[in-house]
Order: structure tokens, then C-alpha cells, then sequence
């Protein structure tokens, strides 16, 4: 038995950018050797994952970048308290402290950090109205499905209802309607008709 033809490194990363897989490309990224790596092609191959994972995945992905890009930018944002802390904590115990006075670098800090947490809560505003029109494309498919199935459901009458009541039969046949289309009373010789579409059919046959 021939044994299988082992990938080389390009190939193997090559099968991870048409399997759309941007976490592994991810983690060859952030953990190769910067002076063993082709930076171009590992940066293009990121980009073909990213293409096809938008493609073959969307809703998944674009809750997991906004999910990262969260994360990045709450990091900064803590960073930038800790830094702040530290400095204030160490303009207190100098000659200046006890003073209405804050340090001169903070005038500097202050507006870059104003920009990161407004950053911070639009992502978060924009994270929860993506989910929210995903949540509602989702049950639009769902209730498209469900009216599809519908319209090939056959009435208790033999009848096939029509595009009127397309959405409203959920599968109880005429048993909703006030008058059941397959009543006795409506077994006679004339042509009869569905009591959802109106539409005539065939007299049922007369019993002997």
C-alpha cells in the first residue's frame, strides 16, 4: 500500500487559506520567527481566508471579528487606566502631592483615552445590532421555510390551498376554517370547493 505524500509547510498552509481557516493562519502569523517567514505571502494567505470564510461562514465571522475587535480595544483601554493610575499614584507621593493639580503627561492621556472608550462602546452598540439583524434574517428564513412547506401541504379536501393562504395553513388542513370542506354534508353531486382557496374539485363519489 503507497503511502500518503506528506505536505510540505507551504502546501499545509495553503490547504488552511482554502479551508477558510483564519485562526490557524492567525496563529502561524503570531508565532512565526520574523526573519524565517515570507511576510507577503503569509499576509496574502490570511486575506484568502479571510475572503472565503466570509463567503462560506458570515454570520460566524463577523460576530468573531467584532468579538476581537472588542477585545483589542478593551485591552488598550485598561492598559491606558493602569498607565493613568500609576501616574497619578506616583504625582501623589512627589513634592506636588495633595495638590487640585494633576500631572502634565495627563493632558496628553486624557483625550487618547476619551477616543478609546466612545471606540469602545461603538463597537459594543454596533456588536449588538449586528446580532440583532442576524437574530431577525434568521427567523425571516425560518418562517420562509416554514410558509414553503406549507404551500405543498394537500388540504383534508384533496384540494392543493392556493397562494392565498400561503402563511396562514400551519398544517391543521380546514380544521381552523368555521366549515370543514370534507363535512357529509357537502358530499353531494355538485362540484364542491376548498374552504381555504375557493378553488372547485372534483365531487367525492356517492356511497351505495
Amino acid at each position: 500500500m503507497a503511502r500518503k505524500k506528506r505536505l510540505t509547510i507551504a502546501e499545509q498552509r495553503q490547504q488552511l487559506a482554502d479551508a477558510g481557516d483564519v485562526e490557524g493562519i492567525w496563529q502561524i502569523i503570531s508565532t512565526a520567527n520574523p526573519i524565517m517567514v515570507d511576510w507577503e505571502e503569509l499576509f496574502q494567505l490570511l486575506l484568502r481566508a479571510m475572503i472565503i470564510r466570509s463567503r462560506t461562514e458570515p454570520e460566524r465571522f463577523s460576530a468573531e471579528m467584532l468579538s476581537r475587535m472588542f477585545a483589542l480595544t478593551s485591552f488598550l483601554t485598561l492598559r491606558t487606566h493602569h498607565h493613568i493610575a500609576r501616574l497619578i499614584a506616583r504625582y501623589d507621593r512627589s513634592d506636588c502631592g495633595g495638590s487640585a493639580d494633576l500631572p502634565r503627561e495627563f493632558d496628553t492621556i486624557l483625550p487618547r483615552l476619551i477616543e478609546l472608550q466612545r471606540h469602545l462602546g461603538e463597537i459594543a452598540h454596533h456588536q449588538a445590532g449586528v446580532c440583532r439583524l442576524w437574530e431577525l434574517a434568521r427567523g425571516r428564513r425560518m418562517e420562509n421555510d416554514r410558509t414553503n412547506d406549507s404551500a405543498q401541504r394537500p388540504c383534508r379536501c384533496g384540494a392543493i390551498p392556493g397562494p392565498v393562504v400561503v402563511g396562514v395553513l400551519e398544517g391543521g388542513g380546514c380544521a381552523d376554517q368555521e366549515e370543514d370542506c370534507s363535512a357529509p354534508e357537502t358530499l353531494d353531486t355538485a362540484p364542491r370547493e376548498c374552504n381555504f382557496t375557493r378553488r372547485e374539485v372534483e365531487p367525492a363519489p356517492a356511497e351505495d
